[in-house]
């Protein structure tokens, strides 16, 4: 997400330890911020959704290093979804936000995990485009985790997500499309999907295609294409892609072993 608000917040002191349930007040904001950050922590306080996302932003973010706190950040979320809902705003990061409080509660991120409560609002950011949220919702439909299971409707946010070019959507309608779950078998179509994510840089899209070249189960045998695409998962940082690449490239007296081997899930 962007930052609406670009600012430079100066902490007082660190952040207090984990709370089961967070207020801010103007005296919160003076024991914790000076200068600035105590300008547009009270304007948060107040109900500015800049400054909101701000101190959503702040305490949420892994790159402020000590300043994260996740209870802190919870209630800004929570806040301003809220806020989002109720006035309609629109702008990205808001969305954003949406799905963002949607994790905090299925993770059980800074409050109590519920995962109906997650599932509201990952349904919120979806309703407003938000690719992501829209995977979540597929996933929430397809296990009945949040809400009553229902296939049709997780194909439908699926399918939309893929429309936006997600590539974690493509990696799942990929599977589907392989396993005939819910829509119609399609491995031509199921291995472009996973090319198009790999192409993307997702390294779960490129481990996939090479456990597919390796065993044949869905594609011809290809050894080196296997190894191609094992490389650029391992690259991308898959330690198990690593692996595979090493074992394909080191052990040829295995070769015959790796060719037939059964299918990798």
């Amino acid at each position: 997400m962007k930052l609406l608000l670009p600012i430079a917040l100066t902490l007082l002191v660190s952040p207090l330890n984990a709370y089961a349930e967070v207020e801010f007040y103007n005296n919160t904001c003076n024991k914790l911020f000076k200068d600035e950050g105590n300008k547009v922590c009270k304007e948060a306080v107040k109900g500015d959704a800049k400054a909101s996302y701000a101190m959503a932003r702040l305490f949420g973010d892994p790159q402020s290093g000590p300043l994260v706190n996740l209870d802190y950040a919870f209630y800004w979320h929570l806040k301003l979804s809220r806020k989002i809902v109720k006035e309609g705003l629109t702008e990205p990061a808001y969305v954003s936000t949406l799905y963002n409080t949607g994790v905090l509660y299925t993770d059980g991120l800074g409050t109590k995990k519920d995962i109906g409560k997650g599932f509201y609002w990952f349904n919120q950011a979806a309703q407003r485009g938000d690719a992501l949220a829209m995977v979540r919702l597929a996933i929430a439909y397809e296990n009945g985790a949040g809400t009553q299971k229902n296939d049709t409707e997780s194909v439908k946010w699926l399918t939309k997500a893929v429309e936006l070019n997600d590539p974690q959507a493509k990696v799942a309608m990929a599977k589907r499309l392989i396993e005939a779950k819910g829509v119609k078998k399609d491995n031509t179509k199921a291995i472009q999907y996973l090319k198009d994510a790999a192409a993307q840089n997702l390294p779960q899209a490129s481990f996939i295609l090479g456990n597919a070249y390796l065993t044949g189960a869905v594609v011809d045998k290809d050894f080196n294409q296997a190894k191609e695409w094992y490389a650029k998962s391992c690259q991308l940082n898959m330690l198990l892609a690593c692996k595979r690449y090493f074992d394909l490239d080191t052990n040829a007296q295995g070769l015959e072993d790796f060719l037939n081997a059964k299918p990798l899930k």
